[in-house]
């Protein structure tokens, strides 16, 4: 083989070589970024199962959660999943007061304002100081998986325009032998009825239903609602005051 013939074959195994090598990295770079993804979801799950059972409290003592909801002008969206006819009461640290009534509204003004802080954890995250980078920065949540969310299927749909078939007709242009040995193979390449290779190397975009989470609105601070609210709680107090009794007599 001529110096010349060298040179060819180095240049077509470096052509090569770079094509497959930019094809598989981007192909990793995307999978290691769908699986982040979901490990983020996972962690942020965490926090929704902790603010639907702190919801699940609240709902518990206000005996008629979705007239809560109503009363203090808020779309519950996903809170009233954390409704469990059929749950077990759990004990509940009632807040001492002179009256029976003065405990109820102390007991739900504390659940209420739990359950505020939870919701903003679960949309916003949590500040913590990163041990790598020593910078403040926030938990995984909900606001930034949605955009995270679009940025994976968006890069899904840039990788899938990378047609892993360009990378297979490159090589078959380089090596003409290649060509003949593998005819059998452009079937799977260009068929549209046949085993598309293009197709089944496609990724496909993520649902966001894949998650498990659910829309939880951010609740207002207790001390902005604390008039609707206690005028609520009044009303629920005297309507229910039958099934509200055993809750503040108990103890956790």
């Amino acid at each position: 083989m001529s110096v010349k013939d060298d040179l060819l074959v180095d240049l077509e195994e470096e052509i090569l070589s770079e094509a497959a090598q930019n094809l598989f990295s981007r192909r990793l770079r995307l999978e290691r970024e769908i699986d982040a993804f979901l490990q983020a979801a996972a962690n942020v799950r965490k926090q929704m199962d902790k603010t639907l059972t702190v919801a699940s409290r609240l709902h518990q003592v206000v005996i008629e959660p979705k007239k809560l909801y109503t009363a203090l002008g808020i779309e519950p969206k996903g809170l009233l999943k954390a409704q469990r006819p059929k749950m077990p009461l759990v004990p509940l640290e009632v807040p001492f007061r002179l009256t029976m009534k003065g405990r109820y509204l102390a007991l739900v003004e504390s659940l209420y304002a739990k359950l505020a802080a939870e919701t903003e954890k679960y949309n916003h995250g949590e500040p913590y100081r990163d041990p790598e980078t020593d910078l403040m920065t926030r938990t995984a949540h909900y606001e930034e998986l949605r955009r995270w969310h679009e940025e994976v299927n968006n890069h899904i749909v840039t990788e899938n325009k990378n047609r892993p078939s360009y990378s297979l007709q490159l090589a078959k242009a380089l090596h003409t032998d290649l060509c003949q040995k593998e005819k059998a193979l452009e079937p799977c390449t260009w068929s549209i009825n046949g085993c598309n290779l293009d197709e089944r190397l496609a990724f496909k975009s993520v649902p966001f239903s894949c998650t498990g989470l659910v829309e939880i609105p951010l609740l207002p601070p207790a001390r902005g609602i604390r008039k609707r609210l206690r005028r609520f709680l009044e009303e629920i107090y005297d309507r229910h005051y039958g099934e509200i009794y055993p809750l503040l007599v108990r103890r956790g």
